[in-house]
C-alpha cells in the first residue's frame, strides 16, 4: 500500500507533529509514504531529516495554478492508493489537480473545530465523489462537518495520538526548579501553546492572578511563542504576578517539563481535540481545560481534572485552587489522567488508519 501525505503548513504545530507520527506509524507497518508539502517548510526539515520520500513546492495560495499542476504530475507519478489531505490547502489544491488525474481516492482530514462557511465551492468541496473518507479529530469537529457533508457516513472520528515513549521519566535527567529557581513547596502550573488568540492565555494570566490572591504555593510555566507574546509580558506586569510566572518560549524538552509539573491548565477558546492535555495526561498532571471543542473528550470533569467555561477566570481559578489545596484529590486525577492517556497513543491511532484505509481497499 502506498500514500500520499499533502500538507501545505509553512510552520510546525500540533497537526505536522501528528503527520509525522502517522508516517512513522506507517512506515513501522511497511506502508509506503510520500510527502508533499511547501517549500522551505518545516515539514520539508523533517522530511530531510527522517530521509522520508518528499516532493516541496513553492505554495502561493489555493488557487495556486502552478502549484495545481505540480500536484497533480506528482498524483500520476506516484500513484498511491490515497492521497490524505491534511490541510484546508490540500484540500482545495488537491481536489483541482485530480481533475489531470482523475483516478485519484482522497482522505480528507480536519482538525479544527472552527464552522465550516457554507458556502457553494465549500458544498462542492466537502461532498467530492473522490473524498473517500473525511477523518475527525473528535465528536465536536465531526459535528461541525456533518452540517457540511450530505453523506455522513463518509465522517469518521479518529482521535490524534501521542508518543507515550517521550514521558519515561529515566530519559529525562534536568530540573526544571533548579534553573528557574522554584522551591519545592510550591506546586507548577503549566500552560503549553502558541501565544495566539484562540489559546487565551490572557485568561491564562487572569486566571493566575485571582489564584494567587487565595494560593501561594504556586508558580505558573508558560510554554510556547507567538504573536501575542509582548502584550502578554506587558499584562503579568500589570497584573502585579511577574515574580509567579516565567516565560519560557520555545523549548524542545517540554516532556521533561511536564513530567515536573504539578497541574496542567489551558483556557482556550476553541480546540479541534486539544493534544497538549494528552501529553499532559501522560506526564501525570492534572487538567483544568475549557468546556469547548475536544477538550471534554479528554478531561473526564472531576475524574482527571476540571472543566469551566470559556473566558470565566473566576471559575477556573476556583477549579485550580481546589486542586491546589487538596494534594490528594490531585495525585487521583493525576494517575487517573496518565490511564486515560494509553488509549491516545500514537500506536493506537496508526492502527485506526491502516484498518481505514484496508477497509477502503475491499
Amino acid at each position: 500500500m502506498k500514500v500520499i501525505h499533502f500538507s501545505t503548513e509553512k510552520n510546525w504545530r500540533g497537526g505536522e507533529q501528528q503527520i509525522a507520527y502517522l508516517i512513522d506509524e506507517l512506515n513501522s507497518h511497511g506502508i509506503e509514504n510520500h510527502l508533499i508539502c511547501k517549500k522551505n517548510s518545516e515539514m520539508e526539515k523533517y522530511a530531510i531529516n527522517q530521509n522520508i520520500s518528499f516532493s516541496a513546492l513553492s505554495i502561493r495560495n489555493s488557487i495556486d495554478l502552478k502549484a495545481i499542476l505540480n500536484v497533480s504530475k506528482i498524483f500520476n507519478q506516484q500513484k498511491a492508493d490515497f492521497v490524505h489531505l491534511h490541510t484546508s490547502k490540500a484540500h482545495t489544491i488537491g481536489l483541482a489537480a485530480s481533475f489531470w488525474a482523475p483516478d485519484q481516492s482522497f482522505i480528507l482530514h480536519r482538525r479544527v473545530s472552527f464552522p465550516i462557511r457554507n458556502s457553494w465551492i465549500n458544498r462542492k468541496k466537502y461532498n467530492s465523489k473522490s473524498i473517500k473518507k473525511i477523518v475527525c479529530i473528535s465528536n465536536d469537529v465531526a459535528s461541525m462537518v456533518g452540517k457540511m457533508v450530505n453523506n455522513t457516513q463518509k465522517i469518521e472520528i479518529i482521535y490524534s495520538g501521542v508518543d507515550l515513549e517521550k514521558f519515561n521519566l529515566s530519559s529525562h535527567n534536568f530540573n526544571i526548579r533548579e534553573e528557574l529557581k522554584i522551591s519545592e513547596d510550591k506546586n507548577i502550573v503549566i500552560g503549553v501553546g502558541a501565544l495566539s488568540p484562540e489559546k487565551d492565555f490572557t485568561t491564562f494570566l487572569k486566571t493566575a492572578k485571582i489564584t494567587l490572591e487565595e494560593a501561594q504555593n504556586v508558580h505558573f510555566l508558560i510554554v510556547g511563542k507567538g504573536k501575542e507574546a509582548p502584550q502578554l509580558k506587558e499584562l503579568y506586569q500589570e497584573l502585579g504576578i511577574k515574580k509567579n510566572i516565567s516565560f519560557l518560549g520555545f523549548r524542545t524538552d517540554i516532556p521533561s517539563i511536564l513530567l515536573q509539573s504539578d497541574i496542567f491548565m489551558l483556557c482556550s477558546q476553541s480546540e479541534g481535540l486539544g493534544t497538549s492535555f494528552i501529553d499532559a495526561s501522560a506526564a501525570e498532571c492534572a487538567l483544568v481545560g475549557t468546556n469547548t471543542g475536544g477538550i471534554p473528550e479528554i478531561i473526564e470533569d472531576g475524574k482527571t481534572g476540571f472543566l469551566a467555561t470559556v473566558g470565566n477566570e473566576q471559575e477556573l481559578s476556583e477549579k485550580l485552587i481546589t486542586i491546589l489545596q487538596n494534594q490528594e484529590l490531585r495525585h487521583t486525577f493525576a494517575a487517573a489522567a496518565k490511564e486515560k492517556a494509553k488509549a491516545f497513543s500514537k500506536v493506537e491511532m496508526g492502527k485506526y488508519y491502516i484498518n481505514l484505509y484496508e477497509k477502503l481497499r475491499e
